[in-house]
């Protein structure tokens, strides 16, 4: 969700420079990176319907923290950035965009699975 929002809201600042347009895609963004979590938390860790699944807690959870934090802030990063980008411009700066996309994702899924692994 983080990601989604933040991501988004670089993205259409960079494109049109208006603040109204760059709170819109923060949320619309944090609603997207939200909805694409939860895809992405049910495939990679399934569960029966109605039970809950712990992965682990604490300190010792900083492998599979990090991972899960990759692969969802990657994925929600980069889809985030394209659907304003694709929406308002021409396509030639899109790799540039799709790289703040997936490098924003990493910093904040290294920096959620820190503070998720803390105790």
């Amino acid at each position: 969700m983080l990601t989604g929002a933040i991501t988004a809201a670089i993205s259409l600042w960079l494109l049109v420079e208006t603040l109204l347009w760059t709170v819109a895609a923060s949320v619309a963004g944090g609603a997207g990176g939200y909805a694409l979590g939860i895809v992405i938390g049910r495939s990679f860790y399934y569960a029966p319907e109605g039970h809950v699944v712990v992965v682990k807690l604490g300190p010792g959870a900083m492998q599979p923290a990090l991972q899960s934090g990759l692969i969802g802030g990657i994925c929600s990063g980069g889809l985030t950035i394209l659907v304003p980008f694709l929406l308002l411009a021409d396509g030639r700066m899109l790799v540039q965009h799709l790289w703040i996309g997936v490098v924003a994702g990493i910093v904040i899924g290294v920096a959620a699975a820190y503070v998720a692994t803390r105790p």
